[in-house]
């Protein structure tokens, strides 16, 4: 398949091949699923998604992730995440393991949460969101927000640039570490290279 686009609640059988995805709503992927671009807003259940570009905002739980460019918002609990350039940001996640060239995981700060509230009430004049919160409830989404810090919580980094905000972990290895406020890192291993 070449691409497709979708919105509402769609489930795909392994083995799915495809250039362009872009979903909206709620998606449910059994098995592997292969890409060039994948482009996500919502709720997911995924199993491996591997691939070029991928962009989630939402909700993703799942096992592996491995793509070139990852950005992920939202909330998270996956197995790994393997990638070239990894953007992480948002609020309670946890991975196990995470490994790729430059890092950048930011949990979000009270700030960061009171923007997203005042996002989340302005989108809901939006006549699509209108019809997707037939399946995604914004008001319970809006009530887990509340004005602490969220964290993210990872069993293992390796990286050579990272980037970490509101990050507990275990393990962090890397050349150029970057540690902002809120991290709790139990061994720290800095290459020289």
């Amino acid at each position: 398949m070449n691409s497709f686009q979708g919105n509402g609640n769609l489930i795909f059988l392994k083995g799915l091949n495809i250039n362009t995805l872009e979903i909206k709503g709620k998606l449910t992927v059994l098995d592997d699923c292969n890409f060039e671009k994948f482009v996500f807003s919502g709720k997911a259940e995924v199993g491996n998604l591997l691939g070029n570009t991928l962009q989630l905002h939402g909700s993703i739980v799942g096992k592996n992730i491995s793509a070139e460019n990852i950005d992920i918002f939202g909330e998270f609990n996956l197995e790994s995440i393997l990638g070239k350039n990894i953007n992480i940001k948002g609020g309670n996640g946890h991975i196990n393991s995470i490994k790729g060239d430059s890092i950048s995981i930011l949990g979000a700060s009270e700030e960061d949460k009171r923007n997203a509230i005042n996002g989340i009430d302005n989108i809901f004049k939006e006549s699509f969101f209108k019809k997707i919160s037939e399946y995604i409830n914004f008001d319970k989404l809006k009530e887990h927000m509340n004005s602490e810090d969220s964290y993210i919580y990872i069993d293992k980094i390796v990286g050579r640039d990272i980037k970490l905000k509101n990050v507990i972990a275990n393990y962090v290895e890397g050349t150029n570490i970057e540690i902002l406020e809120g991290c709790k890192i139990k061994v720290l291993n800095k290459n020289n290279i």
